[in-house]
């Protein structure tokens, strides 16, 4: 597990109160019925060195918010500060030349390589299109990406579907790597491998995170995984952060009842099968969403304010974080939980 402690307290990526909400079932005169809020006013910092984790259900946020931070997607408002760079409104030109900092590994390893580029071509094109490469340059450069990511440099030549599902992740690994960025975007990399293979790719990006002095954001379901690597930790539930602090502060001292009961569902965090606190319920729909908690209706602690009054995030102490209108009242560490 990697040691809690943030590594540089210099935040190289700074999200405030970003916005991207997505209109569904739009009348004949355009107006829609409701919005989705993939990313309803989140706010965070990531620091240069760490590997910092968000987590949540399938359709929190998770992997719109990477998308926003890299610009594939624009933010309805807020501002997306790197390294003291508002890049949130910056022209495509600029940020096509900046985006060479920040680079994305997608969720899925065939799906984001092209069939028709070989394995070289697809690694070095990026690099192309920042600085491109000729001749004896280009093949050393393509050549020493396949080995940095434990592939044969044989393979250049080949396509991606000769490939198995890891070796295609490492594909994709090699091509964010080809302009040396700093920050690396992983959108649940692991979740399209097979177990064997998943602890594989773990070690790579570990290893690469410290060989080459990376900051990772590492998106997952797998809080598993995210337990053993990362150096903070963000909870999201239907766009909102719940929760975010360190792992121990996560773990050890969880302040969110959505955050405990992810954590509930994890046997092998607990040692085995355990009687453990399950959300009850289904998850809210986007068009229910009221001013109240999100969580609310899913909470067993939910009052009459939860369902009135949307929580802040406050700081309950050495940066950890919480969204919850008791959250320094519930007493949520296994043996010590009030009804």
């Amino acid at each position: 597990m990697s040691n809690n402690a943030t590594p540089n307290k210099e935040p190289v990526i700074q999200v405030r109160n970003l916005k991207k909400w997505f209109p569904r079932n739009k009348n004949i005169f355009g107006v829609p019925e409701y919005y989705v809020r993939a990313v309803d006013d989140v706010s965070f910092e990531v620091y240069k060195g760490e590997i910092f984790s968000i987590v949540g259900e399938s359709g929190c946020g998770k992997s719109t918010l990477c998308k926003l931070i890299v610009r594939l997607m624009e933010p309805d408002a807020g501002d997306i500060i790197y390294k003291g760079v508002n890049i949130s409104k910056m022209k495509e030109k600029e940020m096509r030349r900046l985006r060479k900092n920040l680079q994305m590994i997608f969720q899925d390893p065939f799906a984001s390589l092209d069939p028709r580029m070989t394995v070289g071509d697809i690694i070095i094109e990026p690099l192309d299109v920042q600085k491109p490469l000729r001749g004896k340059e280009r093949y050393e450069k393509i050549t020493e990406l396949l080995q940095l990511c434990g592939l044969d440099p044989a393979y250049a030549n080949r396509y991606p579907h000769e490939f198995s599902g890891g070796q295609r992740q490492r594909i994709g690994i090699a091509r964010a790597l080809s302009v040396s960025p700093e920050i690396i975007l992983c959108d649940e990399p692991l979740s399209a491998l097979d177990v064997s293979i998943q602890s594989q790719i773990i070690n790579l990006l570990t290893d690469l995170q410290k060989k080459l002095g990376l900051t990772l954001i590492f998106v997952s379901h797998d809080l598993n995984v995210v337990y053993q690597i990362s150096d903070r930790i963000m909870v999201m539930y239907l766009g909102k952060v719940v929760e975010l602090g360190t792992c121990d502060d996560i773990y050890r001292n969880t302040l969110h009842p959505y955050t405990k009961a992810l954590i509930d569902a994890i046997p092998a965090f607990h040692g085995g099968l355990l009687e453990k606190e399950i959300i009850q319920g289904d998850i809210t729909s986007h068009g229910e969403l009221t001013e109240g908690c999100p969580f609310s209706k899913r909470c067993r602690y939910c009052q009459d304010i939860c369902r009135k009054t949307s929580p802040k995030l406050v700081d309950y102490g050495g940066g950890h974080f919480a969204a919850c209108h008791f959250a320094d009242k519930l007493n949520l560490l296994e043996g010590k939980n009030e009804d």
